[in-house]
This record gives C-alpha cells, sequence and structure tokens, in this order.
C-alpha cells in the first residue's frame, strides 16, 4: 500500500513539474496582441447589409438601421412630420431652436431638396461653430476663469473664438490641431495662428500666497498629456519631464519648473530675483497683446 501511495505521489510530482515546465515555455512564447486605438486604425467604407423594407431607404445609412431594427423584430418609427424635422436639425446644428420665419420658409419650400438646403444654411451659420465648439473646448480645459482656489478671471477669449471660427471655416483637422499645438513655430506665423497657440493656456492656475505660477502651469500643462512624476520628498519644483517634452519645450523657448536654463539670460548672466519676478509676469501669455 506504501509502495502504491509512493508511485502516485511521484506520477503526482512529475505531473506538476511537466506542467509547470509546459505552462513556462508557453509564457515565454507568449505574446500579447497589442490593443489597437480605433483612431489610429485606417476607416474602411462597409457595405450596406441588405434589408426587406426598401421603401423605408433613402440612403446607405438608413440599411443599417432598417437591418439592426428587422434583426430585434422592430417596426420604424413614423415619419417625422416637417416642423419636427426642421427642429431637429436646426437644434442639432446650432443649438438653438428654429425661429417662426425660419419654421414657415421650410414648411413653405416644396423643392425636392429643400431638407439638404436647410442643412446648407444651418452649416454656414456661425451658431453652428458655437454650437460644436464647446465639444473642443470642453475637451481642451478651456475657461474664462483660472480654476483652483481664488478662480479668478482670465483673458483668453480669442482663443475661443479661433475655435469657433476654425469650426466654421470648416478648417482640415490636422492643421487645427497643429496651429494649437505649434501654430507661433509655423513659418511666417500669422496672428490667429499665434492666438492659436493658446490652448496651452487653458491650465488652471493657483495663485495663493508664496507659490511660483509658472510651476502650476507648468504641472497643469504637462498633465493634460503627459505623465508627471513629481518628488513628494523633496521639493514641489522636482518635476521629472520625458525629454521628447522637454525638447518641445524649449523648441517653443517655455522653460519648464526644472530646466537649468530656467534662470540663466541667453548672455549667461544668472537672474536675480528681480529678474526672475519680472520673467514670471511675462510668462503669463495675455492673448490680448494680438489684437489687432
Amino acid at each position: 500500500m506504501a509502495s502504491i501511495l509512493k508511485t502516485a505521489l511521484v506520477n503526482f510530482a512529475g505531473a506538476i513539474v511537466l506542467t509547470a515546465c509546459a505552462a513556462a515555455a508557453a509564457a515565454a512564447d507568449y505574446r500579447p496582441e497589442k490593443p489597437k486605438h480605433w483612431a489610429f486604425v485606417p476607416p474602411q467604407r462597409p457595405v450596406p447589409p441588405p434589408v426587406r423594407r426598401l421603401e423605408a431607404v433613402r440612403n446607405p445609412i438608413d440599411q443599417f438601421i432598417i437591418a439592426r431594427l428587422e434583426r430585434e423584430g422592430i417596426p420604424p418609427s413614423p415619419e417625422a412630420d416637417r416642423a419636427a424635422l426642421v427642429r431637429r436639425v436646426t437644434l442639432d446644428l446650432t443649438g438653438l431652436p428654429p425661429t417662426p420665419r425660419d419654421l414657415d420658409e421650410f414648411l413653405a419650400d416644396a423643392r425636392p431638396d429643400a431638407y439638404e438646403r436647410l442643412v446648407d444654411r444651418l452649416l454656414a451659420s456661425p451658431r453652428y461653430g458655437e454650437r460644436w465648439g464647446r465639444w473642443w473646448l470642453d475637451a481642451a480645459r478651456y475657461a474664462d476663469s483660472n480654476g483652483y482656489s481664488i478662480d479668478a478671471p482670465r483673458q483668453v477669449w480669442k482663443y475661443r473664438d479661433w475655435v469657433v471660427n476654425a469650426l466654421n471655416r470648416d478648417m482640415p483637422f490636422d492643421q487645427f490641431a497643429i496651429e494649437q499645438i505649434a501654430g507661433d513655430l509655423l513659418p511666417n506665423a500669422t496672428v490667429e495662428q499665434k492666438i492659436a497657440t493658446g490652448f496651452h493656456r487653458n491650465t488652471q492656475i493657483n495663485q495663493e500666497g508664496g507659490i511660483d505660477p509658472e510651476q502650476f502651469r507648468m504641472r497643469w500643462l504637462l498633465a493634460l498629456g503627459t505623465e508627471v512624476f513629481q518628488r513628494c520628498h523633496e521639493a514641489a519644483t522636482e518635476i521629472l519631464v520625458p525629454d521628447p517634452v522637454r525638447q518641445h519645450a524649449r523648441r517653443q523657448r517655455i522653460l519648464l519648473p526644472d530646466d537649468p536654463f530656467r534662470q540663466v539670460e541667453p548672455g549667461g548672466r544668472a537672474w536675480s530675483v528681480s529678474d526672475r519676478r519680472k520673467h514670471r509676469r511675462r510668462g503669463v501669455l495675455h492673448l490680448d497683446a494680438f489684437a489687432e
């Protein structure tokens, strides 16, 4: 009996060893699949699915909706009347309801492309940029005050208007991003392109007594798109900044909190206390300086 038990234990131990070796080999060969963010996946035009209710299809998008409804066994909703249609599209594109005059003009327009004409007119309205620019301004942390505890007002409305005008001009997104990130570095940069870099001034500002305004501005700026590590046991200005961010900041003439060149003039003279205070006052960009 003892020999049988001993043999079973040996076999069991051997199975564990073999399993562990196989698992280790599999782990060594394992290559996790890299997740793909949707923004980096090239778009492909899908083929609209077949549907039975062809009379409900006005454009290819309808086929996707009708196909799903048919799969769920749900009949399409009745078609909205023209008054509801003009109200919906006006609210969607401008954030405002149609005026009585707009409603009357659309109801009286019997042309087959009346709806397309209405959409074109709404897209050409300044209200379109004001409505949809809000989404970008929220993502960019835009505000008319500095935030934090004091929350004093700030003058950065020219950047807000730039975003609104860019949408109304249908600016391509790549140019939209470039001008906000480095518009002042473009060849022969215009006043508008410099105003676009107000994107970098949407950070919170701490105005408590005894603080360095530039320290907190840079902390929030870097936190907006970069991982920032701070040594909690050392000075608050000890911020570790990734090299690519530091190089880009130097090209933009932005002096980071722990930059060794932060307190030295181009000629090499070390700054005095009054120099540093003067630099800090100049360091806060007021977009009114770009007024026409």
